[in-house]
């Protein structure tokens, strides 16, 4: 009988020293205090914040009046979206945080005639690698102009043992969009959608 309960004590053993669980308390801390999506404060404060975005440049917050803000939850996820707005532009950024499983930036650019006219769709996430108990961090980008004729799409990810503290740097692949009359009035929605969400 001791020798039975010797070898559950030690497969116990052995099966968590190699669980990173570690990883999964940090994800939400490192992501809050980092912020390295677009570096926005937690404070809300919009003092001399610029958001550098791929294919259309920098865009300072601080030029910009804040116009309005929605916060909304589901499930275990919270979310918030601020919009921006100057003369010739809107910037409207949905934050969405699910805890420790994931993390998503959404940063829609509009036209002074709120026609979306770009989005930025940052992504942190973990993946447990199947048959281990071991944990890497997913971090992707999705850029979808539609400024240019005909719209374009795109993308870099990459899959990290450790949690990343800034945004990638991996150069974006870009090809035209395939379906984009149909990809936009998907954003649109979703994008309308967001001052409904509760």
């Amino acid at each position: 009988m001791k020798s039975i309960l010797y070898i559950t004590v030690l497969m116990l053993f052995i099966t968590s020293c190699g669980n990173n669980s570690s990883k999964k308390k940090d994800i939400a801390y490192v992501v809050e205090k980092v912020n390295y999506n677009v570096g926005l404060p937690q404070n809300n404060k919009v003092k001399d914040i610029t958001l550098t975005l791929p294919v259309i440049g920098k865009i300072s917050l601080s030029q910009m009046k804040k116009d309005s803000t929605n916060h909304y939850s589901f499930e275990n996820c919270k979310g918030k979206v601020a919009q921006y707005s100057s003369k010739n532009r809107l910037v409207v950024i949905d934050s969405l945080s699910c805890g420790d499983e994931a993390h998503v930036y959404t940063i829609y650019v509009l036209d002074k005639e709120g026609n979306i006219r770009y989005v930025d769709e940052q992504k942190l996430g973990m993946s447990l690698i199947p048959g281990q108990q071991v944990y890497w961090y997913v971090q992707s980008e999705k850029v979808y102009d539609f400024t240019s004729t005909p719209a374009n799409l795109s993308v870099r990810a990459d899959t990290l043992e450790t949690i990343p503290t800034k945004q990638l740097d991996q150069s974006l692949k870009t090809n035209p969009l395939e379906d984009a009359p149909n990809r936009l009035d998907l954003w649109t929605m979703k994008f309308k959608g967001l001052w409904r969400l509760k």
